[in-house]
């Protein structure tokens, strides 16, 4: 429950145009993956693996282009609706020329049990660059509520402030993070440019 309040927190500062959460980030160092089968397509597909909180895709920028992000209902904690948002590159590859919002896949985790979700696509975005190695792969994004993972990343989207006043703002973020749980620990910050679109 820390990390909605948290959100809602950072979102009410001066200067905060936008947050949420999200597992991975873009031009990061960690990318999870799994593997996404659609009834009738003898081909599964590989994709990069996003667990994103509500208000994820407007936070950074990316375009829905068919069907719509999360509702808060998905989004938050425990929620058992199994929704997903696809990029338009995973879409094109499960299902070549036809619309996927409102079809059906399966999601493999792989490893020992090689757990399957059944899920519905709600949603398809723009294609985007997330690594410095190029490649076309993939994307595929669960709501934070449906998949819990204890080290989540935040990001905000702000207006343009100047160094001193991004450095001021930096302070106000600390202060907010331990008014919610001093013993919440910030592994690191950093400002980047919204991952680019293909």
């Amino acid at each position: 429950q820390i990390y909605p309040a948290l959100v809602e927190r950072l979102k009410a500062i001066p200067g905060v145009t936008g947050a949420s959460l999200a597992a991975t980030v873009p031009f990061g160092m960690i990318h999870l993956g799994r593997s996404l089968h659609a009834p009738g397509n003898s081909r599964d597909v590989s994709a990069q693996f996003n667990i994103v909180g509500e208000s994820y895709f407007q936070t950074l920028g990316i375009p829905i282009l068919h069907g719509r992000s999360f509702l808060p209902v998905e989004a938050r904690s425990g929620s058992t609706i199994g929704a997903v948002v696809l990029d338009q590159r995973a879409a094109n590859r499960l299902w070549p020329g036809q619309d996927a919002v409102g079809r059906h896949l399966q999601i493999s985790h792989g490893g020992a049990t090689n757990d399957v979700q059944d899920v519905e696509v709600i949603g398809v975005t723009a294609n985007i660059r997330d690594s410095f190695l190029g490649g076309d792969p993939s994307h595929v994004y669960v709501p934070f509520g449906r998949e819990y993972q204890a080290d989540m990343n935040i990001h905000l989207q702000i207006a343009a402030q100047g160094r001193d006043g991004e450095a001021r703002l930096i302070e106000t973020i600390r202060r907010e993070i331990r008014a919610v749980d001093p013993a919440l620990p910030v592994d690191r910050k950093s400002t980047r440019l919204n991952s680019s679109h293909l």
